[in-house]
């Protein structure tokens, strides 16, 4: 059963995106990065209800290098549960700071010329809450109340090359190029009612790949082997991945159909 409760916010909010982009956005918006490589990450995450732009959503992405063994083991993103909360939303697998280096977020916090969402670099610790937005994705869908479609839908490409940036953020002059280079990334999603700063914050509620019902089984992620695919497919429900494989109910922290993840596909392919 749709969940419609903030339909009428969505509609609200999302009225200059319907003028911007009807029928579905799938442009370019504003970037720092420089030439792209037209190697593309897609996904398409589904949720049990509507989106609600008042949550944040996160796509957590781990630039492990370029290719050579063992990356394929570096630690990844998973969700923070409990207090104490660092920066509101991810940490490492390893308990070490650096669990990701790039993420796309939707929320009504990001710029509507790019759909409501951002791409973000971290440039320092990311614990310390030092992340540089540095544009959004090539092409995007914004989740549409109105719509059987897309109201519980979020979808968007990242071209590998705008992961490729210096210590300040900026693009590098061969990104386009080393985008080809690129061995793995370890991804996950995250989404949650709310990004604490204090341990005293109660009432989070956050879903994440895998089982996010208990801290017992809320610490999976996804590695993508781009060393040896040109392209990728991956789907909820694959029983090469049960790790990560998607079910209903486990919102960790109790149910919330806005936030509860119930299908996915990750696909790397050539534009």
């Amino acid at each position: 059963m749709r969940n419609c409760r903030h339909d009428s916010r969505l509609a609200s909010l999302f009225a200059m995106v319907g003028l911007l982009c009807a029928g579905g956005c799938a442009q370019q918006p504003p970037s720092k990065s420089g030439t792209l490589s037209g190697k593309r990450l897609r996904v398409t995450l589904t949720f049990q209800g509507a989106v609600n732009p008042f949550y944040h959503y996160y796509f957590l992405i781990n630039l492990a290098g370029t290719q050579q063994v063992g990356e394929q083991n570096a630690p990844g993103p998973v969700p923070v549960l409990v207090p104490p909360y660092g920066n509101g939303f991810a940490t490492a697998s390893d308990g070490s700071a650096n669990g990701f280096t790039d993420y796309v977020l939707f929320d009504n916090a990001q710029t509507p010329v790019t759909g409501y969402y951002g791409l973000y670099h971290v440039l320092g610790d990311p614990v310390n809450f030092s992340y540089g937005r540095t544009g959004g994705p090539v092409t995007f869908v914004t989740p549409d109340p109105n719509s059987t479609a897309t109201y519980n839908r979020l979808q968007f490409e990242v071209d590998l090359a705008q992961l490729l940036l210096d210590s300040n953020g900026q693009p590098l002059s061969d990104a386009a190029a080393k985008a080809y280079a690129i061995g793995y990334l370890q991804v996950n999603v995250v989404a949650t009612n709310i990004v604490p700063k204090s341990a005293n914050q109660a009432d989070k509620r956050t879903d994440a790949l895998g089982n996010t019902s208990s801290l017992v089984t809320a610490s999976a992620y996804l590695t993508l082997d781009l060393a040896h695919n040109q392209t990728l497919n991956l789907r909820n429900g694959d029983t090469s991945l049960p790790f990560v494989n998607e079910p209903k109910g486990d919102v960790f922290g109790g149910g919330d159909d806005s936030l509860d993840l119930t299908d996915w596909r990750i696909e790397v392919f050539q534009q």
